[in-house]
């Protein structure tokens, strides 16, 4: 794949689904990134709001909670932009 910056400034925006392939390099600022994700569904679906997050951590868990023993399940909805090696 070939990958095209987006340079962006402190405070700015970006907006994108789960289903564009993106990335970032190391953060070699002294400042920590942040990050916040909006998820969502009509309203009329019913609320999935805590099973989504539930399954999330169990189908892809947090780095800080895996160890030599998890098993990241690669397939994954919520693996879809985050390649492994």
């Amino acid at each position: 794949m070939e990958w095209e910056p987006l340079l962006t400034n402190t405070s700015d925006l970006v907006i994108f689904d789960a289903f564009v392939p993106h990335r970032s390099g190391p953060n070699l600022s002294d400042n920590p990134r942040r990050v916040l994700y909006f998820t969502y569904n009509l309203k009329e679906d019913g609320e999935h709001y805590d099973e989504y997050f539930k399954r999330k951590r169990i189908e892809f868990p947090p780095d800080f909670e895996r160890d030599q023993n998890t098993k990241t399940n690669l397939d994954s909805k919520y693996n879809l932009a985050n390649p492994i090696k």
